[in-house]
């Protein structure tokens, strides 16, 4: 049997007449009628064909998945619950961002909700609500504080002197940030419990005693729900690599 038509994993189709109303309808009552017309020509069929996209890509990886993976099947995927309310969570950010590297992570953080049977619900739930307020800025640092290193020395440092380091090692990629940004950013993710601000401290096995970490990025690192996010939006082809 072909697997793409035994796997019909699309979830029902609204017609595109039917997407277009449910989303002038539910913005008619702000813009007005003038604005509805400016909303019905200009937003309302791109953001259609944006949705569209990333279904038919997210239904090209549960396909692929389900050759391997029996929870991928069309009717184990029906009877998830799990994975229908983040079906639905993951569409409404779809739609709501064009960066490539965030919705990598959301394609990402969609398949790992059925992968990562380990990760309590609750977590996954609320890592799409990270997903939806974050950057791919955020993901940058993030994954430059999970970076062990050890060659700098930057006693009871500030955001400033980390910046400097940060914006060498991305100076591949274009990213358009200065300090401020960068120190906002990351009270972002010290307020989401990404990343923590303070001495990190290990047991020391020989006298069972709590000792300080020798280490010079001691004042900043990255925590275990910060891995745990990491890991998430990582691609599911790596979800049980150990990220430690």
């Amino acid at each position: 049997m072909d697997v793409v038509k035994e796997n019909n994993l699309s979830p029902p189709e609204e017609n595109g007449s039917d997407t277009q109303y449910k989303l002038k309808k539910g913005i008619a009552s702000f813009l007005g009628p003038i604005g509805t017309t400016f909303f019905d020509i200009t937003v309302a069929q791109p953001l259609h064909q944006r949705l569209q996209r990333w279904r038919m890509k997210v239904e090209k990886k549960l396909v692929e998945l389900s050759k391997n993976f029996e929870e991928f099947r069309s009717k184990q995927l029906a009877k998830n619950e799990l994975f229908l309310s983040a079906y639905t969570v993951a569409s409404r950010i779809a739609v709501q961002t064009h960066q490539k590297e965030k919705l990598e992570a959301l394609d990402n953080a969609l398949l790992n909700t059925v992968l990562m049977k380990d990760l309590e619900e609750n977590y996954k739930l609320l890592y799409f609500s990270y997903i939806e307020s974050i950057t791919p800025l955020h993901i940058a640092i993030l994954k430059f504080y999970k970076k062990i290193r050890h060659a700098e020395i930057f006693p009871n440092s500030d955001y400033n002197k980390h910046f400097e380091i940060f914006h060498a090692e991305m100076s591949s990629i274009k990213l358009k940030l200065d300090s401020n940004l960068f120190t906002q950013v990351c009270k972002d993710l010290e307020l989401k419990n990404l990343i923590y601000k303070g001495s990190k401290k290990e047991s020391n096995k020989k006298t069972n005693r709590i000792a300080r970490v020798n280490d010079p990025w001691d004042w900043m690192h990255i925590t275990d729900n910060g891995k745990r996010f990491l890991q998430f939006i990582n691609d599911p082809k790596k979800s049980f690599e150990d990220i430690n």
